[in-house]
C-alpha cells in the first residue's frame, strides 16, 4: 500500500511540476484514506503522501486534509513516533508562513488574513488540545519527536504568539515540558528550546512566573556558567536573554530571585573572583584586564542589563546588593577595568541611586603606543572621585583622545561622562548631608592645603580646580566640556537646597586652592562671584575672537557659546530664591552690563545665550531684596527702559523652541549636529554628539520661566510677602500649599466620579417599563437586565469606595490646613518675640542694625496711630 501510494504522489507531480486536473481529487482520496484507514501502516503512508503534496499544494492539503492531521497527531503521534514525525513535519509546512509558495501569495492579498501559513495556524489554534498535545510531545525522548515540536511551537509562536499563550496557561503540564527541553542533554533540541523560551515569555507576566516557580532560574544559570559565564557563547547568550526576559517589568519574579539568593551568581557569571573584596581591598587585576571580543560584549550586556533589573526593581535593598557583590562588581567595571565604554557606561546606568562609594578604586591606564597590551596602575582613590573625575575628564583621564586606535567612539565617551554625572545627580538628590559635607570640603582654609594624595583626589576640589579658575583662549572643546560638566555636577550640590546654596556661598576659591591671602590684600572673591565673572570673561574673550577673525573663529566661538551656557545655566539655578547670591554677582563689576548686553543686540547672538542671560536677569530681579549698589528699581529701569518688556519676554521665549532646549531629555542631553550646526540624527555622516543643557536644568526652566517672563513686570517696590521668612519656613509653607492644591485637584476628581456614576445609575434607573410587546420578548432580554444589575451594582460599589476616599481627603485636607494655621500662629509669636528682644536690646544700649531699627520704628508708628486712632475715637464719642 505504502508502495503505491510512492508511485502515485509521483505520478501527481507531472511534467515540470506542473498540478494535472486530478490533484484536488488525489487529496481528497488520500485524506479519506487517513481517516477511514485502520491500520497504522496505511496512516503512516497516508500522512508521508500528504507531506510530499503539502510542498506544492499547501492550500489544497490545509483545505482539505488539515483537521484529519491534527486528530492524527493527538490520537495516533503519542503511541507511533514515526507517525507522530510525519505529522509534525507536515504541521510545520502548512504552518510556516514564510514558506509559502510565490504563485499563491501572489493570488491572494497581501493582508495577514489571507496568508496561508496564518490561516492553517488559526485552525490548529482553534481549540486547545492541538496544543496540549504538541507540549506532551515535548516530554517523549525521541531525538526527531522533539525537534520537531519544538520547531513548530516556535512557528505558531511567531504567527499568533497571545493565542498560543493562553492555551499554554490552561496546561498543568506546560511549564515542566519547557524545562525537559532546556535540560535536554542534546545540544541542538536545547538551543531550539532556548529561542522557543524567548517567544514564549514575551509581554506575558503569567507564563514568566509559572516558569520561575518551575525551577526554571536554577537551571538556566547552571547551563550558563557551565558554558563560562560571559565568555560562553550563543546557548549561554540566550540563557541571559532568558533570565532578562523573566525578571524585567516582573517584580514577583525580582522577589522570587533574590528569595532564593541567586543574585550572587551574577558577579561570578561576570567573572569576578568570589568572595567579593572587602571595601579596603583593590580590584583584582584579572578582573580589571581581560581580553573582550564581540560575543563576550554581547553576553556581558546581557548580565549588566539584568543586574541593573534587581539593583532598580521594588524590594531592592543597598545592603543585599552589596552583600551579593553585585555593586562592587559594577563600580570595578565601570571605573577600574579595561571594558569597552558602552558597558562601562551600562554598569553606571545599572547602579542604584543609593550606591554607597565607601571602597577605594584602583584604576588602570594603557601605555601608549602598546596598543592596549601594557597598562599602569595608579595610586588608589575614593570611588566618589574616581567617578567625579571620570565625568569632568573622561576615559583614563582623557589620555587616549587622539591616539589612533585607542580613542573610543566620541558619542560612547560621551555618553560614559554623561553617565557618571546622572549617577552622581542621583546619588546626591536624596542625601543633603554629603552634600553639605562636599561643600564645606571646598570652604576656607585656616592653612595652605599640603598637597596630599587625599586633597589632590577629593571630589569637592577637583570640582572647584575647574570653576574657580577663569576660562583661558585659546578654548579648545576638550576644555569647554570639562567645564560644562564641572557646572553640572556643581548644580547636583546645590539643587533644590537652600542650606546647600547658603554652604556653597562661604566658598573663598581663591584661599581654599592656594592658602589664605596677606591681611592687607582686598577680601577674597566669593565662589558665586567668580563664576559670575567667568561669564563676563567667556563674552569678553569671544568678543576678541570675532574681532580678530583667526582662522577658525567659528568652532572656537561655538565653544565659547557652550560654556556660557552652562555658566548661566548654574547661576540661574544658585540664584533662584537667594537674594545673597543676587546680590554677589550685580556686585561683580562687568557682570550685569555683559548680561543685559546680549539680550540687546539684534545679530551675531546666539538665541540660547541671550534667552538664558534673560532668564538670569529675571531671577536677579525677583530676588534682589538684599540691599544694594544695584536695586530692583536700576533693573527694572533696563529691562523697560534700555532693553523693553517686549523684547524681553520675546527673547525668553525662542528658548522654548530652540531645538537644543526641546530635544534635551531626563534620560540623556546628547544631541547630534553636523558641521553647520543643524540638529541630524546620531547615524548622519557627519553627526557629532554635543551636549547643550542637562535634563535637570530644563525642566528647572519650565517650571519657572513663565513666573521669571510674568514678575518682571510687577512694581519694583512690591516686595513678596514671605521675604522676611527663614527658608526653611518659607520651604514648609509652600510645601503645605503644594499638598493642598495637589488635595484640590484629587477631590475633584473624586467628585467629578462621584456625579459621573450617579448620572449612569439614573440613566440605568430611569429607563420605561417594559410594553406588552417588550414583555413577549422579556425571556430575551432576560440577559440585558442582569447586566443592567450588575453595572447598577458595580456603580453602587464604586459611589461607596469614592466617597470614602473623599471624606479620607477632606480628613487629610483639614490636617494640612491646622497644620499651617498652627504655622502661622507660631511666625505671629516668633515676630512678636523677636520685637520684644529687640526692645530689651535697644533699651540696654546693644547694637541693632539699620533694618531692624527701621522694622522697629514702623512698629511704632503703627502703635501709635493705632493709639490715636484710639483717642480720637474716645474724644468723639465724648463729645
Amino acid at each position: 500500500m505504502a508502495k503505491f501510494l510512492h508511485q502515485l504522489n509521483n505520478a501527481l507531480l507531472g511534467p515540470a511540476g506542473k498540478p494535472p486536473p486530478a490533484a484536488l481529487d488525489t487529496i481528497q482520496r488520500i485524506t479519506d484514506r487517513l481517516t477511514q484507514s485502520s491500520l497504522i501502516t496505511d496512516r503512516r503512508a497516508a500522512v508521508l503522501s500528504l507531506k510530499g503534496l503539502s510542498r506544492d499544494w499547501k492550500a489544497e492539503v490545509g483545505q482539505h486534509s488539515l483537521d484529519a492531521l491534527l486528530a492524527v497527531l493527538q490520537i495516533n503521534a503519542k503511541e507511533d513516533p514515526d507517525i507522530g514525525k510525519a505529522t509534525l513535519e507536515t504541521l510545520v509546512i502548512l504552518c510556516d508562513a514564510d514558506a509559502n509558495d510565490p504563485e499563491t501569495l501572489r493570488q491572494h492579498s497581501a493582508s495577514s488574513k489571507d496568508d496561508l501559513g496564518l490561516k492553517h495556524t488559526d485552525v490548529f489554534l482553534s481549540t486547545s488540545e492541538p496544543t496540549h498535545t504538541l507540549l506532551y510531545l515535548l516530554t517523549r525522548t525521541e531525538f526527531y519527536i522533539r525537534f520537531t515540536a519544538v520547531q513548530l511551537l516556535a512557528i505558531l509562536l511567531q504567527n499568533r504568539p497571545q493565542q498560543l499563550q493562553q492555551h499554554f496557561l490552561t496546561d498543568a503540564d506546560g511549564p515542566s515540558s519547557i524545562l525537559a527541553i532546556i535540560t535536554e542533554k542534546r545540544d541542538i533540541i536545547r538551543n531550539e528550546a532556548l529561542l522557543l523560551t524567548q517567544q514564549l515569555i514575551a509581554n506575558n507576566i503569567d507564563i514568566q512566573k509559572a516558569l520561575a516557580f518551575e525551577s526554571i532560574f536554577e537551571n538556566l544559570l547552571s547551563i550558563i556558567t557551565k558554558e563560562g559565564g560571559i565568555e560562553g557563547g550563543i546557548p549561554a547568550q540566550d540563557c541571559l536573554i532568558i533570565v532578562d526576559g523573566l525578571l524585567e517589568n516582573n517584580p514577583s519574579n525580582q522577589s522570587y530571585f533574590r528569595e532564593l539568593s541567586l543574585p550572587s551568581t551574577l558577579p561570578s557569571i561576570m567573572l569576578y573572583p568570589s568572595p567579593v573584596p572587602t571595601p579596603d581591598q583593590s580590584t583584582p587585576q584579572e578582573f580589571s584586564l581581560q581580553f573582550w571580543d564581540t560575543q563576550k560584549i554581547t553576553n556581558a550586556t546581557v548580565a549588566i542589563s539584568i543586574m541593573g533589573t534587581l539593583s532598580k526593581g521594588k524590594g531592592a535593598s543597598q545592603r543585599s546588593l552589596e552583600q551579593s557583590g553585585m555593586t562592587r562588581c559594577l563600580i570595578d567595571l565601570a571605573l577600574s577595568s579595561n571594558a569597552p565604554t558602552m558597558l562601562k557606561t551600562q554598569a553606571l546606568a545599572a547602579l542604584s541611586p543609593n550606591t554607597s562609594f565607601s571602597q577605594f578604586i584602583s584604576a588602570y591606564i594603557p601605555v601608549p603606543d602598546t596598543n592596549g597590551e601594557e597598562w599602569d596602575r595608579l595610586p588608589e582613590e575614593p570611588a566618589l572621585s574616581a567617578l567625579v573625575g571620570l565625568a569632568l575628564d573622561g576615559e583614563y583621564g582623557g589620555v587616549l583622545i587622539g591616539v589612533p586606535g585607542s580613542t573610543p567612539k566620541e558619542a560612547d565617551a560621551l555618553n560614559l561622562r554623561v553617565a557618571a554625572a546622572s549617577l552622581i545627580d542621583n546619588h546626591l538628590s536624596s542625601n543633603q548631608d554629603e552634600r553639605l559635607a562636599l561643600l564645606r570640603n571646598m570652604e576656607v582654609r585656616s592653612q595652605p592645603p599640603s598637597p596630599t594624595p587625599s586633597d589632590e583626589l577629593s571630589p569637592s576640589l577637583r570640582i572647584l580646580h575647574v570653576l574657580g579658575e577663569p576660562p583661558s583662549s585659546p578654548l579648545s572643546p576638550s576644555a569647554a566640556q570639562r567645564i560644562l560638566f564641572s557646572t553640572i555636577l556643581f548644580t547636583s550640590l546645590i539643587n533644590g537646597s537652600d542650606k546647600c546654596k547658603i554652604a556653597a556661598m562661604e566658598i573663598l576659591p581663591s584661599v581654599s586652592l592656594s592658602g589664605p591671602e596677606p591681611a592687607d590684600e582686598d577680601p577674597p572673591q566669593t565662589f558665586i562671584a567668580t563664576v559670575a565673572g567667568s561669564v563676563a570673561l567667556a563674552f569678553r574673550a569671544k568678543a576678541q575672537l570675532r574681532d580678530q577673525r583667526s582662522a577658525e573663529p567659528v568652532g572656537e566661538a561655538v565653544e565659547w557659546d557652550r560654556i556660557i551656557v552652562s555658566y548661566l545655566s548654574l547661576l540661574s539655578i544658585w540664584c533662584w530664591d537667594n537674594p545673597t547670591g543676587v546680590k554677589e554677582i550685580l556686585e561683580e563689576g562687568g557682570v550685569l552690563g555683559a548680561i543685559v548686553e546680549p539680550i540687546m543686540q539684534t545679530s551675531g547672538v546666539d538665541v540660547l545665550v541671550q534667552g538664558l542671560c534673560a532668564f538670569l536677569l529675571g531671577i536677579c530681579y525677583e530676588f534682589n531684596r538684599n540691599p544694594g549698589e544695584i536695586t530692583r528699581a536700576t533693573i527694572h529701569s533696563i529691562i523697560h527702559s534700555r532693553i523693553g518688556l517686549d523684547t524681553f519676554t520675546s527673547r525668553t521665549s525662542r528658548v522654548r523652541e530652540d531645538p537644543r532646549f526641546k530635544s534635551v531629555s531626563i534620560e540623556s542631553p546628547i544631541l547630534f549636529f553636523d558641521s553647520e550646526g543643524y540638529e541630524v540624527p546620531s547615524d548622519a555622516p557627519d553627526a557629532r554628539p554635543t551636549i547643550w543643557l542637562n535634563g535637570s536644568f530644563v525642566e528647572f526652566w519650565k517650571s519657572n520661566a513663565y513666573s521669571v517672563q510674568k514678575s518682571v513686570a510687577n512694581d519694583p517696590n512690591a516686595v513678596s510677602a514671605a521675604r522676611d521668612l527663614d527658608p526653611e519656613t518659607e520651604a514648609l509653607i509652600t510645601s503645605l500649599k503644594s499638598i493642598i492644591r495637589s488635595q484640590a485637584l484629587e477631590l475633584e476628581k473624586i467628585n467629578g466620579a462621584l456625579t459621573e456614576a450617579h448620572e449612569q445609575i439614573e440613566q440605568l434607573q430611569s429607563q420605561p417599563p417594559p410594553t406588552e410587546q417588550e414583555a413577549k420578548v422579556a425571556p430575551l432580554t432576560e440577559a440585558a437586565n442582569e447586566t443592567s444589575n450588575a453595572q447598577i451594582a458595580q456603580l453602587s460599589e464604586r459611589i461607596d469606595a469614592l466617597e470614602a476616599e473623599l471624606a479620607q481627603e477632606r480628613s487629610r485636607r483639614q490636617t494640612v490646613e491646622k497644620e499651617q494655621e498652627d504655622l502661622l500662629v507660631l511666625l505671629d509669636e516668633l515676630n512678636a518675640k523677636r520685637r520684644s528682644d529687640k526692645t530689651r536690646m535697644l533699651e540696654k544700649g546693644l547694637e541693632v542694625s539699620e533694618d531692624e531699627e527701621e522694622e522697629e520704628e514702623e512698629d511704632e508708628d503703627e502703635d501709635e496711630d493705632e493709639d490715636g486712632e484710639g483717642e480720637g475715637g474716645d474724644k468723639g464719642h465724648e463729645d
